[in-house]
C-alpha cells in the first residue's frame, strides 16, 4: 500500500537546510506551538495537499542532478516526525536510489516509529528549543527529556547531528546561552555543526492570516554584530 502523507510546500533548490543543493519538504503537522514559529500554516495535520509516498517522490527525482555529491532531500515542516510512516517511506525510497537525507526536526517525538525514520536518514538537524526543563516548556510547550532521549539515541546509533538555535534578542542572545550549547555539543561525539539564526518576523503575516496573535511581537531581532560575537564564541 503506497503510504498517503500532506505536505505544507516544497522548495525545490535548496541550500539552507542540510548540505548541498536540496529538495526542502515542509509536512504538515506539528505537537509544538512555539512563539516564534515562521510556519504556523504547517500546524494543523489535515491542511496542505496531499500526496502518496510514490507521487511526491517522481517529484524528487525530477531535481537529483541538482544534488550533486553532497545535496538530497531534507524533510522538515511543521514536524516531520508527525508523520513518521509518511516520512520513513519517503527516505527508504531515496536510499534505494542513493539521495542523501536530512531530517530537520525538533526531536518533539520518539518512539519505534522514529527510530524507523532514523534508520533512513543520513543527517539529523536538532532544533535546541532551550537548554533547561523550564524554558524548553516555555518556548514549545514540549518535552526537554523526549528531546535529551532523541539525542541520546542517535548518539547510540552514530547518526550525524547538527545542531541549531533560533537567537531572539534579550530572550537568548546570551553568551551564557551559547556556552551551554557548546558543553551540550561537546557531550555527544556525533555533533558535527552548532548553527545559530537570527530571529526574524518573517512569519507575522501567516499568524495574521490564521487569525492568530503573535505571542513575540515585542521581540527583537538580534543586531548582526550579536551574532558575530555569538558565533565568535563556537
Amino acid at each position: 500500500m503506497d503510504v498517503r502523507g500532506r505536505v505544507n510546500s516544497i522548495e525545490t533548490l535548496g541550500a539552507l537546510d542540510g548540505p548541498g543543493i536540496r529538495t526542502v519538504i515542509f509536512l504538515q503537522g506539528c505537537p509544538f506551538t512555539c512563539g516564534y514559529c515562521h510556519n504556523p500554516d504547517t500546524w494543523d495535520e489535515n491542511g496542505g495537499t496531499e500526496y502518496s509516498a510514490s507521487e511526491l517522490f517522481k517529484k524528487i527525482l525530477r531535481y537529483v542532478p541538482y544534488y550533486k555529491k553532497h545535496g538530497g532531500v531534507t524533510l522538515s515542516g511543521g514536524e516531520p516526525l508527525w508523520q513518521t510512516d509518511f516520512a520513513a517511506e519517503i527516505f527508504r525510497l531515496c536510499k534505494e536510489k542513493g539521495i542523501n537525507t536530512t531530517l530537520d526536526t525538533s526531536a518533539a517525538i520518539f518512539n519505534k516509529k522514529v527510530k524507523n525514520v532514523l534508520s533512513y536518514t543520513d543527517l539529523i538537524i536538532a532544533d535546541v528549543k532551550a537548554l533547561d526543563r523550564g524554558h524548553f516548556k516555555e518556548i514549545c510547550g514540549g518535552s526537554f527529556n523526549v528531546f535529551k532521549k532523541f539525542l541520546n539515541y542517535c548518539r547510540e546509533v552514530g547518526k550525524r547531528v547538527w545542531f541549531r538555535q533560533v537567537i531572539i534578542g534579550s530572550v537568548n542572545d546570551t553568551p551564557s546561552n551559547i556556552l551551554a550549547i557548546k558543553d551540550l555539543a561537546a557531550a555527544y561525539n556525533n555533533v558535527e555543526k552548532i548553527e545559530l539564526l537570527a530571529y526574524h518576523t518573517d512569519g507575522l503575516g501567516k499568524w495574521q492570516a490564521l487569525g492568530r496573535e503573535y505571542p513575540l511581537r515585542k521581540a527583537q531581532a538580534p543586531i548582526e554584530q550579536t551574532m558575530v560575537d555569538l558565533r565568535n564564541l563556537l
